[in-house]
Order: C-alpha cells, then sequence, then structure tokens
C-alpha cells in the first residue's frame, strides 16, 4: 500500500539485505510490514469491512497510519504500540495473509526464520498445508517432552547436590551450631598456587532452580 503516512521497513537498517533477497526467494509474494500497534486480524484482510451481521478485521488508515488488522487499545482507548516488524504474504486479488511476527532481528534469529519459511515452502509444495500443520504440532510436542525431561534431570541433579549440604546443616543443627557452615570448595589451578579453597556459590551447591520451575 502507497501512503504517505506509512512507515515501510528498511533494508540495511531494519534489518539486513541478505534476509529480504532470501525471503524473496521463498516467496516473491512475502512482504516486511511495520506494526506500528497491536492489531488482530483475520486469516486473509484487505481494505473489505464485511456486512453489518458479519464484519472482519481490515486494513485501516485508523490513528494517522496505515494498520494491517483492527487496532487494540488499552483502558484510557489510546492505541496499544506494538513497534515491530512481521511478514504478510500479498495474495492477488484476495489480500493479505498473516505469516509471522519478527520476534529478534539478531542474525541468528534471522536465519532460523528463513530455514523455518524454507521448510514450509517446501513442505507444503510436496506434501500440503494439513500436513505441514501436523509436523509442526509433532515437533512441538517432542520439544515439550525433552523439555520435561530436561526439567526433571536437572531437578534430580539439584537435589542430589544439596544432600549433603542439608545432612551436614542437620548434623550443626542438632549440636547447637545455628551459624552459617560457609562450605568451601578446592579449586585445582594451572597458575600458583595450585590448589586454591574458597566459598561455594549458590550455583555450586545447587540451591539455584530454573525460572520455569
Amino acid at each position: 500500500p502507497k501512503t504517505d503516512r506509512y512507515r515501510r521497513v528498511q533494508t540495511g537498517t531494519d534489518v539486513p539485505q541478505e534476509f529480504v533477497d532470501n525471503l524473496k526467494q521463498i516467496d516473491r509474494h512475502l512482504y516486511l510490514v511495520w506494526h506500528k500497534y497491536r492489531t488482530l486480524w483475520d486469516t486473509i484482510i484487505n481494505d473489505y469491512a464485511g456486512p453489518t451481521e458479519d464484519p472482519r478485521y481490515e486494513i485501516n488508515r485508523e490513528w494517522e497510519g496505515l494498520n494491517f488488522g483492527f487496532v487494540l487499545t488499552n483502558g484510557d482507548g489510546a492505541p496499544i504500540l506494538e513497534e515491530a516488524i512481521h511478514i504478510w504474504r500479498h495474495c492477488p486479488d484476495v489480500g493479505w495473509a498473516h505469516i509471522m511476527k519478527l520476534e529478534a532481528r539478531e542474525p541468528d534469529y534471522l536465519r532460523l526464520v528463513i530455514e523455518k519459511l524454507h521448510l514450509q515452502a517446501k513442505w507444503t509444495d510436496k506434501y500440503g498445508f494439513i500436513s505441514y500443520n501436523r509436523l509442526m504440532t509433532e515437533l512441538d510436542e517432542a520439544k515439550q517432552e525433552i523439555a520435561k525431561n530436561d526439567a526433571e534431570h536437572m531437578f534430580e541433579s539439584v537435589q542430589k547436590e544439596n544432600e549433603w549440604l542439608t545432612r551436614k546443616a542437620a548434623e550443626n543443627f542438632a549440636r547447637g551450631k545455628v551459624k552459617p557452615t560457609n562450605p568451601m570448595k578446592e579449586i585445582i589451578t594451572n597458575i600458583t598456587p595450585k590448589k586454591i579453597i574458597r566459598p561455594l556459590t549458590d550455583t555450586e551447591a545447587g540451591l539455584i532452580v530454573p525460572d520455569s520451575w
């Protein structure tokens, strides 16, 4: 869409030119769209709002800008800022379809985006979109299972690490010793002195657990 009020995504500044080139190689109808505000959209949107009894989200020019979808507002009625880049696909003679939001702009993340879109394009061309959705669901379930197993393994490791500290604290408490035990750890170094004895850190003592627990 052409409008002087629309902030276009600048290659070389907002995203690398290589990323845009790779995007176009996957599908020449893919575009980067700047979202100033948070919006809601339908599967396909255009500038048609639909009939009164069945309204649709549309591309509009509210709030002095171009918005892909219905602009969300806060409790005061003001639009909620997003200021993010989204990937949309232009479907000729139909409208625009949302693909994804760029959550970051670091090179590694953008590379993963290209790899994902490339896989999606190849898979859907060969097996269809429903099959691709099934594949993504299976991969997500496998990822969740791995994360669950990793969390359980870490929990067991932390428990084992804490056993001797807990036992030592219980023994001292039974003897009336309630002051901090200040457990130490020997560190072997390649400089003089070869051995250093220092207090344990919380992580080494197994007292830190992941934020996800």
